[in-house]
């Protein structure tokens, strides 16, 4: 089964803090619900899940620091109309390599004909040679 990834080469990145990395798809992009592969419906999956997987465990420890830092820019108004959905989907990383990033779209998803997303982890993958 062919999976569409988001084109991540194509998505400007709106807003870069330390945790939250906000991006939108060009305009004329149409939403597809398959931008990847589905990892969990909600962040509460997510936080189920890390009580039994180490690697679920991590991104639940990224998406936190996401959620901190977003609600503290939330407060000072410097991000507005937009909060992470955390229905959580896996694609490639950017500029290729081993490994996979892990995004959520916005809420709403649709504003100005833009999609949002918000990285909530990558992971980089190596191992030793030999």
């Amino acid at each position: 089964m062919e999976r569409h990834y988001m084109r991540i080469g194509e998505l400007w990145n709106a807003r870069s803090e330390l945790y939250v990395h906000q991006f939108h798809s060009p305009p004329e992009e149409v939403f597809q619900e398959s931008h990847g592969w589905p990892y969990h419906k909600s962040l509460e999956d997510l936080q189920a899940s890390a009580e039994m997987c180490d690697l679920c465990k991590l991104i639940l420890v990224q998406a936190d620091h996401l959620i901190a830092e977003f609600e503290g820019l939330n407060k000072s108004n410097l991000i507005r109309q937009n909060s992470p959905s955390f229905d959580l989907w896996l694609t490639k990383r950017r500029h290729g390599g081993d490994g996979f990033w892990v995004f959520t779209s916005g809420t709403p998803r649709l504003i100005n004909r833009h999609v949002t997303f918000f990285l909530v982890a990558a992971v980089g993958i190596c191992v030793a040679e030999g």
